[in-house]
């Protein structure tokens, strides 16, 4: 829902990434046609951090990281600053990110564990951006040129989220929330003067949203070779500014769409997995999930759309191990 970014996490502090390919696992919801990436970010550290590096064009890069023993609980936290003007002729990318994350966990071995982890990444850039071939062959501008200087962007997420993990026998349950802050505003111009030669084509895209979900997962092991698992999510949207505008040297013009949006998910999950050999197993699954879309033109309020929807989904899966 909205645009994909992982520059809000930290690399150093991921302690594990899980691929999935496919639309095959019913416990991933719509945005998984091609698949689907979990991170894990550490609970502690064997040993704190200090990485700093420069490059060329004014590149630096600064990361503290470090955790700690709290009685049963560890206390993980890291912050990173990023720079980098870019090897661009005529604008400097100017880009400037600073990342943060502190993670409190604490767990009871053969029983459980809970966590809550805050996270905040803050950035702004210029775009060099795409330019025409026959402006370079002509020699108006370098390889490394730019047309337009002033397209760019700044965005930022803050996220305040929890885990919480409980063992019981053949069962186990799972927890999760999450509330987020994010806010993009960005700059381009794909086609420069094509449509407004006066004042160029440059429009601008703006995104600010809270977001509030969590999920309940829970998982029986009947056996060595039969396994259940069940699951529902929620998320809610709640979009204040969702809006497309014309501009100039990235001053306002005029509104393309200026809306807001309430949307909400809901789905609902099953799967079975069967081990018949060594060798083979199936897992059969089904999702079901309900949209529920309420959108207003900001401009004319009784320009609105709307739509609730349920979307059932089977899986069925056979696995050579």
């Amino acid at each position: 829902q909205g645009y994909t970014d992982l520059n809000f996490i930290i690399p150093e502090l991921v302690h594990s990434v899980e691929f999935r390919k496919g639309p095959y696992y019913a416990d991933v919801s719509d945005f998984s046609s091609a698949g689907a990436a979990f991170f894990s970010t550490a609970r502690k550290l064997d040993s704190g951090m200090v990485k700093t590096g420069i490059g060329k064009d004014n590149f630096a890069q600064v990361l503290y990281a470090d955790s700690f023993s709290t009685g049963r609980g560890d206390l993980l936290f890291g912050v990173q600053y990023n720079q980098y003007d870019g090897p661009w002729v005529g604008t400097s990318e100017d880009l400037n990110r600073y990342n943060g994350l502190i993670r409190y966990t604490e767990s009871t071995p053969g029983v459980g564990e809970w966590g809550v982890t805050l996270m905040a990444y803050d950035a702004s850039w210029n775009s060099a951006d795409q330019i025409p071939r026959r402006a370079v062959e002509s020699g108006e501008v370098s390889r490394l040129g730019t047309i337009d200087d002033t397209v760019g962007g700044e965005t930022s997420r803050y996220s305040l989220s929890g885990r919480w993990h409980r063992d019981f026998g053949v069962q186990q349950v799972t927890a999760r929330a999450y509330a987020i802050d994010y806010k993009l505003d960005l700059f381009s111009n794909f086609s420069y003067f094509l449509g407004n030669p006066v004042d160029g084509d440059q429009f601008e895209q703006l995104d600010e949203r809270k977001v509030f979900g969590g999920d309940v997962l829970w998982r029986i092991n009947q056996s060595d070779t039969l396994t259940h698992e069940m699951g529902i999510a929620i998320r809610y949207d709640d979009i204040d500014e969702l809006g497309l505008f014309e501009s100039t040297g990235r001053a306002r013009g005029d509104a393309i769409r200026f809306d807001r949006v309430q949307q909400m998910s809901t789905g609902l999950h099953y799967t079975l997995e069967v081990a018949w050999s060594d060798v083979w197993k199936t897992s059969f699954g089904v999702r079901a999930d309900h949209f529920d879309f309420d959108v207003r033109d900001s401009n004319i309020p009784e320009n609105t759309g709307t739509a609730d929807d349920w979307t059932v989904s089977p899986k069925l899966n056979v696995v050579r191990v």
